[in-house]
Parts: C-alpha cells; structure tokens; sequence
C-alpha cells in the first residue's frame, strides 16, 4: 500500500513550486521527518528534484529509489506550477514544501482548504502526530 507525497521548492515567496512524486510513505512520520532531518538545503532538495519521480525517498539521495535512477524507467520532470495547483493535486496524500520563511527554509506540509492554501511546519505535523 503507498501513501502518495510531493516534494517540492519554491524558491520565491510566489514564484513557481517545481515537484516531484514519490510513491511509498509519504506520511510526515516517515517522508516528514527525513525531509526535516536531511534535507534542509534548498541546493540538495534541487538535486532531488532533478532525478525525477522516486519510489520510496531515503535519508540519502544514494540510499533513496528513483524510476529513472534505480529502475531504468523514463525520466519524469513536473513542470513548475503553483503552490494553489499543488495544493489543488489529489495525486498527492500529503505535498512537502521547502521554501524560505524568517531567515531560514523550513519544510511545511500544504493542504488546501477551500480557496485558501494552509500550510503549516512539518515539525507541527509531527508534533500533533500527523
């Protein structure tokens, strides 16, 4: 059984949010914590991004399973959309954001909510047990 996440950078507070898949874990125990824990540095989540869709994402991006990369499928790059469009995308059971908030880039988990896009820190999430 998969639990559906994207991962995902916006690189400017309303600039285009560039994704990508990942098929297993996505819950913020599993895919959260990670993100949280190895993959702060906005030039390494790009490095993820470029290889494409992952099956199952890892505290590595050497340890993490990619289609492309591990398994010899076709390489699949999402065109930049919006964070609305991403929140929008019932592809995903949870969408993982990287941006810039007070000085720093924190991870944060985005949901939408009618037309208004909530988002909160992937700490919280974790915190209240998401």
């Amino acid at each position: 059984m998969s639990t559906r996440s994207a991962i995902a950078i916006q690189e400017t507070k309303d600039g285009p949010v560039q994704h990508i898949y990942c098929h297993f874990d996505g819950y913020p125990k599993h895919n959260g914590k990670i993100l949280n824990e190895h993959y702060r540095d906005p030039a390494k989540v790009k490095e993820l991004l470029a290889l494409g869709d992952l099956s199952a994402l890892d505290e590595t991006i050497e340890k993490s399973t990619f289609y492309c990369r591990d398994r010899k499928e076709r390489l699949h790059i999402n065109e930049p959309m919006s964070l609305k469009e991403l929140a929008d995308d019932d592809t995903y059971d949870y969408r993982y954001l990287l941006k810039e908030h007070e000085g720093e880039w924190k991870w944060f988990l985005v949901d939408c909510v009618g037309k208004i896009v909530n988002h909160y820190t992937v700490d919280q999430a974790i915190a209240e047990g998401a």
